[in-house]
C-alpha cells in the first residue's frame, strides 16, 4: 500500500510539473496551460480519459510524457487501465537494484520476491510490445508516417483503455 501511494503521489507531482513546464516552454496555443489543467492531465492520463485541453494541440514532448503516463496507468483495484502503478514501481526498483549491483529488490526496507519483479517486467514488456505493434499497424494502414506520434498516442490510449484521442484530421480539413 505504501508503495502504491508513494508512486501515485510521485506520478501526480512529476506529471503535473512535466505537463506544465513542457507546455509553458513552447506554448502550443495562444493561451498557455494552467496549473489546474496540468494537474488534471496528470490524473486523467492515468485513469479517466476526460480532457480539459485539446490533446492534438499539445507539444510533441508533452504527447510523449502523456504516452508514458498512459502506459503506467492507474493503481491496482481501480477501474483505470495501464500496467498499474505497482508494476511500474517494482520495475523501476528492479532497474535501480540492477544499476546498484544488488542481487535483490527492496522497497521501504522489505525485500520484493524475484518472481514478483519478473512478473512486473513481463507485464511491462508485453504492454510496450503491444503498443509498438499497434502503432506500426496504424502507421501502415493510415499511410501518414508524419503522424507517428499521434498514432502512438492513439495506440497507447487504446491499449491502456484511457479513452483520449488527439483527433483525426482528414485530407479535406475535417476533424473527427
Amino acid at each position: 500500500s505504501r508503495l502504491v501511494i508513494a508512486t501515485t503521489l510521485l506520478l501526480l507531482v512529476l506529471g503535473t510539473g512535466g505537463v506544465y513546464c513542457l507546455e509553458r516552454i513552447q506554448p502550443s496555443s495562444d493561451s498557455p496551460i494552467s496549473l489546474t489543467d496540468a494537474w488534471f492531465q496528470s490524473v486523467t492520463l492515468r485513469t479517466a480519459g476526460f480532457n480539459t485541453i485539446e490533446e492534438g494541440d499539445l507539444n510533441p514532448a508533452t504527447k510523449l510524457l502523456s504516452i508514458m503516463l498512459m502506459v503506467i496507468g492507474a493503481s491496482p483495484g481501480s477501474t483505470g487501465g495501464g500496467v498499474k502503478t505497482i508494476v511500474f514501481a517494482i520495475a523501476a526498483l528492479g532497474l535501480v537494484s540492477v544499476m546498484r549491483g544488488r542481487d535483490h529488490v527492496e522497497a521501504a526496507g522489505r525485500s520484493i520476491p524475484s518472481v514478483t519483479v519478473n512478473r512486473a517486467l513481463a507485464i511491462l514488456f508485453v504492454s510496450v510490445i503491444t503498443i509498438m505493434t499497434t502503432t506500426i499497424l496504424l502507421v501502415m494502414i493510415e499511410h501518414r508516417p508524419e503522424r507517428l506520434l499521434d498514432h502512438m498516442f492513439e495506440a497507447t490510449s487504446a491499449v491502456g483503455t484511457v479513452g483520449l484521442s488527439t483527433s483525426v484530421t482528414l485530407d479535406d480539413g475535417t476533424v473527427i
